[in-house]
């Protein structure tokens, strides 16, 4: 058991020392180290210091071991209220104990989970892990993304994302309820509200209060008359080079959202953009080998047909993708398409 030892002048009187010592338990003992006494530990020290030194090896308290002559170790001290203070009913029980100051450690405090403010650290593990499980296709991830703001972010009732697909096109994706998926609407409708207000500043939008909301009064006009709706919060997804979009949560109550609220999102938005990208690239990898594949198909059927050599086939089928305007792997897939149809009947 370890205790926390300071020296204190409590009293400004010269002929008076006190010690005061706090143990793990939380109680404060002032101990008078002037003269001897109940409350002195030199005084106690001296008077129970056998006169044979080998009978003091074996009597010696274990909790008292000052020097000679001395004033009393630092590690006297700690051991002595330690060895009393376990022994006392008062520590045993500290409900009974009456009077004295009382100290929180501060690695007592929220000892069932994180300071107040700060995210689940084992929440957000665990929706990493989940993230990564999902990450060979971008809509599996972003449902695993509305699902966890759901699941872990204090407030939320309902969450949706809202991807950026360039030339400031957006889409709305993922809704967990009908709920969340007639709020993006109406964003889309109104082409403004908070995730769109998000996206564009690229910034954190709280909105506490849908009545008392004025940045988008076009937006809040609409969402008053559907009533249900009084609480958002939009986040971007950044991941510190592209701009993916924004991850946004609602809640019925107003002012539903505060301080941990917006912590566990902003960490979560963090995980969710990286996830994205990784999804990303999986799902563009896969596309890649399978299109491959169906070039490569297509470039064999032009050689059997028109007898010619691997180079020659694919410059065909480019010639033909540049005056059609028509991507070379699409028009690979259309071809083979056909010729499997013809081979069917």
């Amino acid at each position: 058991m370890a205790a926390v030892i300071r020296w204190a002048s409590l009293r400004k009187q010269p002929t008076r020392d006190r010690l005061r010592c706090m143990c793990i338990c939380g109680r404060v003992v002032d101990r008078d180290l002037s003269s001897p006494g109940q409350n002195d530990v030199r005084g106690r020290d001296r008077a129970s210091r056998p006169r044979n030194r080998s009978s003091a090896r074996e009597t010696r308290s274990p909790a008292v071991g000052s020097r000679r002559g001395g004033a009393p170790t630092m590690a006297d001290l700690v051991a002595t209220h330690t060895h009393s203070c376990r022994n006392a009913e008062s520590c045993r029980n500290p409900e009974s104990s009456t009077g004295g100051e009382s100290f929180v450690s501060p690695t007592d405090v929220r000892r069932g989970g994180p300071p107040a403010g700060e995210p689940d650290g084992h929440a957000l593990a665990n929706v990493a892990r989940e993230l990564h499980r999902h990450h060979t296709s971008v809509q599996r991830t972003l449902g695993a993304i509305t699902s966890a703001a759901l699941r872990i972010v204090p407030g939320a009732e309902g969450a949706s994302t809202t991807m950026l697909l360039g030339r400031g096109r957006t889409r709305f994706d993922a809704p967990t309820d009908p709920l969340a998926a007639a709020v993006d609407d109406i964003q889309r409708d109104v082409d403004d509200g908070p995730s769109l207000r998000s996206i564009r500043e690229n910034e954190t939008v709280l909105v506490r209060d849908v009545r008392t909301e004025n940045r988008f009064p076009s937006f809040t006009a609409v969402a008053l008359r559907h009533g249900a709706i009084r609480s958002i919060l939009s986040l971007t997804l950044d991941t510190g080079e592209a701009l993916l979009g924004a991850m946004t949560v609602y809640s019925r109550t107003p002012g539903a959202f505060g301080t941990s609220s917006v912590d566990t999102s902003t960490a979560l938005a963090a995980h969710a953009a990286l996830a994205l990208v990784h999804s990303s690239h999986e799902e563009q990898f896969v596309l890649a080998l399978a299109s491959r594949d169906t070039i490569g198909q297509a470039k064999g059927m032009i050689m059997e047909r028109y007898d010619t050599d691997p180079q020659h086939a694919f410059d065909m089928l480019a010639a033909i993708s540049q005056e059609t305007n028509t991507p070379v792997n699409v028009l690979a897939d259309r071809l083979t398409h056909r010729e499997r149809s013809r081979a069917n009947r």
